[in-house]
């Protein structure tokens, strides 16, 4: 059994991400700037990715306005602390219209629907609000730093940069005609991109401490975790996923950047090399008009270690309070994983697991969904439909994997959710500076495979 220690993490360039999470308390942030890619490798593009396509993703806010084209008045799905599928309708409207079309979407996903609960009525369809976002332009309007359907309060959640930004939109809104039982508007700050499963660990696992350092300069970089292993298609090779802003060059190819495990120290501790971390694209179908975006952050790194392993680390046991770290100490065995988590195990209430180098093992609860954050403020890049897990994340954890494990005869399989790259709040401080919080941010696979391609699996 390996004890895992920490390390604070190294300056390099990164971004701060807006979220809808109320005050933080500073925490002595890593803060740099996103370059742009000077060159990127066309080969290494292509053979991951092939020729891209600019099709509009399909994100969980469009798989929730499908539904309500089906069902009129319906306003949204969720999980109650019991388990039980709730299922949101607009007062005046059927419910039972609302609760099959649910369950024909679970079948087409060939997923089993929850167990039946209730049927929650609420005032507003999600087709409504989200026809708001598409009436206000929100991702366009100056001082706002996330955006929102959000299923819980029945409102589009706007979160902005100060007061004055607020009072601004308040205005417009006004103008429009739109009232507060529509829009929330709150004055938010940005989530901080988190940066111990320490030992030189192999085969190489997701959730183990790495350090990405760029071979043109002294050794310097990101100290980060480790995110799933990865294949691509029926393809040899393998790749381990992190998050974008623990390179050199957030959102662009480094083709000098060189993943370490654990880290420089020794030689042989190189894992790979990077190829691929796809630029920002800019304005429709892939984004908001007049706005950049990517669908994750995340970077893939080819191993050219022969031990990688399609698993994630497990410690000897895990945290059920939401900021308060869990074992960090290795056990055997691993948690296998064998697939992906659909979008419909993905909504509010569902629970999950998180393994990062600086926090451990944690688990907690979906509690926001399909969330459009913007980078560092005024950049007018956002990282489009990423969840919100009420569970342990430190700075640190950034690049940390985010899976769904059910325990008991399942044994340690477990399905990937997606990679954290953020915390949303800052609870305390550990021994060494390191801010610890309880809403973990993470890229879910479905926009992972936007950028990267579908052919990119988690799986054997």
């Amino acid at each position: 059994m390996y004890r895992l220690s920490s390390l604070r993490r190294a300056e390099f360039a990164t971004m701060f991400i807006g979220a809808l999470v109320g005050t933080l308390i500073a925490c002595s942030p890593d803060v740099g700037t996103t370059t742009p890619a000077a060159s990127r490798s066309q080969s290494a593009i292509s053979k991951i990715q092939g020729k891209q396509t600019m099709v509009a993703p399909r994100t969980f806010d469009d798989e929730m306005e499908s539904i309500n084209s089906r069902a009129p008045g319906f306003a949204g799905v969720l999980l109650d602390s019991t388990g039980r599928l709730v299922v949101l309708y607009a007062i005046g409207t059927d419910p039972d219209l609302s609760a099959n079309a649910v369950s024909d979407w679970f079948a087409s996903l060939g997923e089993t629907q929850p167990a039946p609960g209730v049927r929650r009525a609420v005032k507003h369809s999600f087709m409504e609000l989200r026809s708001v976002v598409r009436m206000l332009h929100p991702h366009s309007l100056k001082g706002v730093n996330a955006v929102d359907v959000n299923e819980l309060e029945n409102r589009v959640v706007l979160g902005v940069n100060t007061a004055s930004d607020s009072e601004g939109i308040i205005t417009q809104m006004v103008q429009a005609g739109i009232g507060n039982d529509l829009v929330a508007v709150r004055v938010t700050r940005h989530v901080h991109p988190a940066s111990t499963l320490w030992d030189y660990l192999r085969p190489i696992l997701g959730g183990v401490y790495i350090l990405i350092s760029d071979t043109t300069r002294p050794p310097n970089g990101g100290a980060c975790s480790s995110g799933f292993v990865a294949r691509i298609g029926n393809w040899p090779s393998r790749y381990v996923l992190t998050a974008s802003h623990c390179t050199p060059t957030s959102f662009g190819y480094d083709p000098s950047a060189v993943l370490f495990q654990p880290d420089w120290s020794v030689p042989n501790w190189r894992v790979g090399v990077e190829v691929m971390d796809p630029p920002p694209y800019y304005d429709a179908p892939m984004c908001n008009p007049n706005t950049y975006c990517r669908q994750s952050d995340v970077a893939l790194y080819e191993s050219e270690d022969a031990s990688t392993s399609f698993a994630v680390a497990r410690t000897t046991w895990v945290s059920l309070t939401p900021g308060t770290k869990g074992s960090l100490d290795v056990t055997s065995p691993a948690f296998n994983v064998t697939g992906v988590v659909p979008y419909s195990n993905l909504i509010v209430g569902q629970g999950l697991q998180h393994v990062g180098r600086t926090t451990g093992w944690s688990a907690g609860q979906v509690i926001e969904t399909c969330q459009d954050f913007e980078s560092t403020p005024g950049s007018n890049i956002w990282i489009r439909c990423n969840f919100t897990l009420l569970a342990t994340v430190g700075d640190a954890d950034s690049g940390s994997p985010v899976f769904q494990w059910y325990g008991g005869s399942s044994g340690y399989a477990a399905n990937a959710a997606g990679i954290v790259w953020a915390r949303g709040d800052s609870l305390w401080t550990d021994g060494l500076s390191r801010c610890i919080g309880s809403r973990a941010i993470f890229s879910p696979w479905q926009q992972i495979t936007y950028d990267f391609g579908s052919g990119l699996s988690p799986a054997p």
